[in-house]
C-alpha cells in the first residue's frame, strides 16, 4: 500500500459568516503534490475559497454546484475545477484525477484523513 502525505499552513479559516473561507500561507510539504496550493492556476487553487456544501454553491463553477459530485456527503472547499478533495468519490469508476497530479484516474483510495493543529 502506498502512503502519500501533504503538509501545508492554513493562513486563517474565516468565521461561519463568511462561509468559512480558507486562505493557506506557504508552499505544501510531502508526497502528495502542492494541489490544496497549486498557486500558478486561479481555478484549482483552495487559498480564497469558501466552503461549499450540496445546498451551498460556493465555488467559482459558473455551471453549477462541485460540492454533490465531489463529495460522497458533507462538504469541501472547491474552486472552479476538483483537483483536491479530500473526502471525493474514490472509486476509479467515479473519478478523474482526484488529487492532480499525485492520484490520477483509475487509483483506488481506501481512506483518507485531515489532522488540523492549532498554534
Amino acid at each position: 500500500m502506498v502512503q502519500r502525505c501533504m503538509k501545508c499552513t492554513i493562513g486563517s479559516l474565516s468565521p461561519m459568516k463568511q462561509e468559512y473561507q480558507l486562505f493557506l500561507a506557504g508552499t505544501a510539504v510531502g508526497t502528495l503534490g502542492e494541489s490544496m496550493i497549486n498557486e500558478g492556476y486561479f481555478t484549482t487553487g483552495l487559498s480564497g475559497m469558501s466552503f461549499s456544501t450540496p445546498d451551498r454553491d460556493n465555488d467559482r463553477n459558473n455551471g453549477g454546484n462541485f460540492a454533490p459530485y465531489s463529495n460522497r456527503r458533507g462538504g469541501w472547499w472547491l474552486n472552479d475545477l476538483y483537483y483536491a478533495v479530500l473526502k471525493g468519490k474514490w472509486s476509479p469508476a467515479d473519478w478523474h484525477d482526484p488529487w492532480y497530479p499525485t492520484v490520477w484516474r483509475g487509483t483506488t483510495v481506501k481512506e483518507t484523513m485531515m489532522l488540523i493543529r492549532r498554534h
